[in-house]
């Protein structure tokens, strides 16, 4: 049997091109499918306490990730007196040089419009038998525009 080479080549050249399409394809309409994590909730929540727990007089910084008005005040977002305790707390732990490790747990989805992360906050004191944790419920909503804002945030503990 004999093979034309230069038309092999030609033939693997074709089907790789079309593999390569069927390929971009594929993984564009994956993208399509999944909401791009540029624009999902979840480490926005994380952002979210990190900074109102860290930087809490970065204001512009916490409405640009709450996506709330120019007027209103982040910290009105905490939505009962736990919230407001856990958040006193952390930043007292911070201000005693205790190390904090935010991140996300769990997030639940409870429609197209709304869904609720939990964000939790790990500390090890020095001479502690334990970590210790507190969390964060952070419930988004999405508005008229499809943007996803903090509409508020609880204490979980």
């Amino acid at each position: 049997m004999v093979y034309d080479w230069p038309m092999s080549r030609r033939r693997y050249q074709r089907y790789g091109r079309i593999a390569a399409w069927y390929l971009g394809a594929l993984v564009l309409w994956g993208l399509a499918a999944c909401e791009p994590f540029w624009i999902a909730p979840e480490g926005r929540a994380q952002d979210f306490i990190e900074t109102l727990v860290t930087k809490p007089v970065d204001t512009q910084k916490l409405r640009a990730i709450a996506h709330v008005a120019p007027d209103r005040n982040p910290e009105d977002l905490l939505d009962d007196l736990s919230a407001r305790i856990a958040v006193d707390f952390l930043r007292a732990k911070q201000a005693q040089g205790v190390v904090l490790d935010f991140a996300q747990s769990d997030v639940r989805q409870i429609d197209t419009t709304r869904r609720m992360v939990t964000v939790r906050v790990s500390y090890r004191q020095l001479g502690a038998p334990a970590n210790g944790a507190v969390r964060f419920q952070v419930r988004f909503e999405k508005d008229n525009q499809g943007q996803w804002h903090i509409a508020r945030v609880t204490g979980d503990n």
